[in-house]
């Protein structure tokens, strides 16, 4: 997966307007079944290219957001960074989470906005441009 490919996600994020799962997949072009796993998430079968696991996330039977694990090694913070602008490093709760680097896509007359959560899994150095990326969700939010 790109930072080109993942932007574009990031857009039909902030466009769909389905709350249902797999309404939601089919209106992102994801490819593949999407699978109930549990009250709270579906898993998408197989997963996209470029992705170990791919989760739809709901709360209440509204989706939420979209977790992917990717399968490469291939996505670095500094490919987010040219495409999406600065990420805002979170803070840790311990030393032991993962890093978070946060990016926001909002689209102007777009119903929702969307916000991207690079997953840093080495906790054992500080996040920098050459630091691969290992999960991704991208979060749908009401636009204030």
């Amino acid at each position: 997966m790109t930072s080109d490919e993942l932007h574009e996600l990031c857009a039909r994020i902030c466009r769909v307007t389905a709350s249902d799962v797999v309404e939601v997949a089919a209106a992102l072009g994801l490819p593949g079944d999407v699978v109930e796993d549990s009250r709270d998430i579906a898993l998408l079968v197989p997963p996209t290219p470029g992705a170990r696991r791919v989760v739809l996330g709901r709360y209440e039977g509204a989706f939420t957001d979209l977790g992917i694990v990717l399968s490469s090694r291939a996505l670095t913070l500094a490919d987010l960074d040219r495409r999406f602008g600065p990420g805002e490093r979170l803070p840790r709760r311990d030393p032991d989470r993962p890093y978070k680097i946060a990016y926001r896509v909002e689209l102007a007359g777009a119903p929702f906005s969307c916000a991207l959560y690079a997953v840093i899994a080495d906790v054992t150095e500080l996040p920098h441009a050459r630091t691969v990326v290992t999960e991704l969700n991208l979060r749908r939010d009401a636009r204030d």
